[in-house]
């Protein structure tokens, strides 16, 4: 044993031997640190070491049968009484035991995906469906389809945490992304090209954005915090009821079809003196109208032009005149515009806040100005869904600090458009039987439950 240990020595196996397992392990911890600097697959230092080990033992014949020498490489001078065709017997061993070891390593390679899916990420999916973390389940559950396509297990798993539903568009070949509802910076998951059918989407609200090139890109909310049964169906006439909203047949515009600034409301149905009234699709505006917006109507001298007011100006019991009324709608400074004003003109850098201090009479007159009209209390619910309301409150500007820009708080209605509930309130056309004029939607300073009570 002395004498094999002393041959060994000799032959600088043991220097070679431990030369190796220096430079692997400086080579891992490169490996380690490039894979999070270049965002590598997590195995790639599995890799790294499996080849490393494969090439241990060849390197260490290798050291038995040659030696480094000034020269170049050379036979071990103690091998040079062995016949020539000998001399190649650790080579062809080397070369061998590296085929059989990188024979393995690729076997090895080629399934690890999947072994993974099923022995680590599929266990973390069921701990995550039960601590109700819809959301992350959902990721890491599309990375384990694309592994196991048709795998029973990986179904049934489906069922636990998401609706299968399709989602058509008119006109087809619309690419559909999809992300968290509430998380405007949240990474957007491409789903398919419409039509898509049988595709999964997590219980709860889902925001849904279709892109084809020609067309307006169209953002869309379905779901809803009630699951009740495993489809969520395609409706030709969308409810978006209280228990969920159903993905329709999706309607691409352009340009041409829809003015800037809107959204088009699905036809619905309303329930008004007792009788079902329903009504065609119509259109919506996205946002709040701005302070910049509204600065373009007194600069248009919408004060003075009396064709834009069009509705009798009551205090009271008494019909004031045009003069009359224009002396009352003023800002803090005496010009004409919204109350709390100064100048004629809002503060700097609130461009784009929604416009505020304005009656019933200026917001009528404002949209005469626009071509467009104050929606009916009916419409405006018909573009608001019941079953997103404790989503939307969360997730819009209620019981805050005060008016923030338009569309900066992610609560996005199911149609499209944003800060229906919170931050500002909006008029409607309608009366209530006393003669009060009809304000929807509550305002930032509102605690929750006057959203539900104004909706």
């Amino acid at each position: 044993m002395g004498q094999f240990f002393s041959e060994l020595k000799r032959r600088k196996v043991l220097r070679v031997a431990a030369a190796y397992i220096v430079v692997s392990w400086v080579v891992l911890q490169a490996a380690d640190l490039l894979s999070g600097i270049l965002e590598l697959p997590l195995w790639t230092a599995k890799l790294v070491f499996m080849i490393l080990l494969i090439g241990f033992v060849p390197a260490l014949i290798l050291a038995w049968a040659y030696d480094l020498t000034p020269d170049g490489v050379a036979v071990d001078a103690d091998s040079n009484r062995t016949p020539p065709d000998k001399h190649r017997g650790p080579l062809y061993l080397a070369i061998g035991i590296v085929c059989v070891g990188l024979a393995a390593g690729g076997w090895w390679y080629a399934g690890q995906d999947v072994r993974w899916a099923r022995n680590e990420a599929m266990p973390a999916l069921e701990a995550l469906v039960e601590a109700g973390d819809n959301e992350s389940a959902f990721k890491l559950a599309l990375k384990v389809a694309a592994l196991l396509p048709d795998d029973a297990e990986m179904a049934e798993i489906w069922k636990t945490f998401s609706w299968s539903t399709s989602i058509p568009s008119e006109p087809a070949g619309a690419t559909v992304f999809r992300r968290a509802y509430g998380d405007q910076d949240a990474e957007w998951q491409e789903l398919g090209v419409t039509p898509l059918y049988d595709t999964r989407i997590p219980f709860g609200p889902s925001v849904l954005r279709l892109e084809k090139p020609g067309y307006l890109p169209l953002q869309r909310v379905i779901g809803g915090g009630v699951a009740i049964g495993l489809d969520l169906p395609v409706e030709e006439v969308p409810k978006a009821g209280f228990i969920s909203v159903n993905p329709e047949r999706f309607r691409l515009e352009t340009t041409e079809s829809l003015p800037d600034g809107m959204v088009r409301v699905p036809p619905g149905a309303a329930s008004i003196g007792g009788e079902v009234v329903e009504f065609r699709s119509f259109l919506l505006g996205k946002h709040e109208v701005s302070n910049q917006e509204f600065q373009a109507f007194i600069d248009a001298g919408g004060y003075k032009r009396r064709d834009l007011w069009e509705y009798d100006f009551v205090l009271g019991d008494v019909v004031l005149s045009f003069d009359a009324a224009m002396a009352k709608f003023v800002d803090t400074t005496g010009r004409p515009g919204p109350s709390n004003w100064v100048a004629g003109t809002y503060p700097d850098g609130e461009d784009d806040y929604p416009v505020t201090g304005v009656s019933w009479y200026e917001s009528a007159a404002y949209a005469r100005f626009v071509g467009r009209e104050l929606p009916t209390v009916h419409h405006w619910r018909r573009a608001f869904a019941l079953a997103l309301l404790p989503f939307e409150i969360s997730a819009s500007n209620v019981d805050r600090d005060g008016v923030s820009a338009r569309g900066a708080y992610p609560g996005i209605g199911w149609t499209g458009t944003y800060d229906m509930l919170g931050n500002v309130r909006e008029w409607c056309s309608n009366s209530t039987e006393d003669g009060q004029k009809v304000i929807v939607g509550a305002a930032w300073s509102d605690p929750p439950y006057l959203v539900e009570e104004s909706t």
